[in-house]
């Protein structure tokens, strides 16, 4: 099963337009059933994140914030980097296809769309620890 990260393209609109910063503590993580089709071009805040998994069963609605992010820049590849803590979740039980990345302003409608984790199929948790591991090169990457 292939696990795939992908931006979100409206992201291309909100980081410039400052309705994101990746820095704060605000970037969170949630889960979400295979009802949810994600939608590069169109998906632009949380509220269009539609079918997170139910409160409960070791989730919280809204799912996790990430820990210590951090943005980083190499000249030599002219590469910026987002990254941060992997996101866990404590004896879960849930089934749930994609993970959405938001910056979270507390209201769904302008909590801006980063990205998405698809798993690639259904993941069926039952009351087990769960962690998102990012790549080791960051969650994203940006040549400038």
């Amino acid at each position: 099963m292939a696990i795939t990260f992908t931006l979100y393209g409206e992201l291309s609109l909100t980081l410039p337009n400052k309705e994101i910063a990746l820095t704060d503590g605000n970037v969170k993580l949630s889960l979400h059933t295979n009802s949810y089709s994600p939608n590069k071009d169109t998906d632009k805040y949380f509220s269009s994140a539609t079918n997170e998994v139910t409160n409960g069963s070791g989730y919280t609605t809204g799912g996790v914030a990430l820990s210590n992010s951090t943005l980083t820049y190499v000249a030599g590849t002219h590469t910026g980097t987002f990254d941060a803590d992997d996101a866990a979740w404590l004896a879960l039980t849930k089934t749930f296809r994609y993970a959405v990345l938001r910056y979270d302003t507390g209201n769904s409608a302008t909590s801006a769309l980063i990205g998405w984790v698809n798993f690639g199929a259904d993941e069926n948790i039952s009351n087990q620890n769960f962690t998102v591991v990012w790549d080791a090169s960051g969650i994203f990457n940006m040549v400038m």
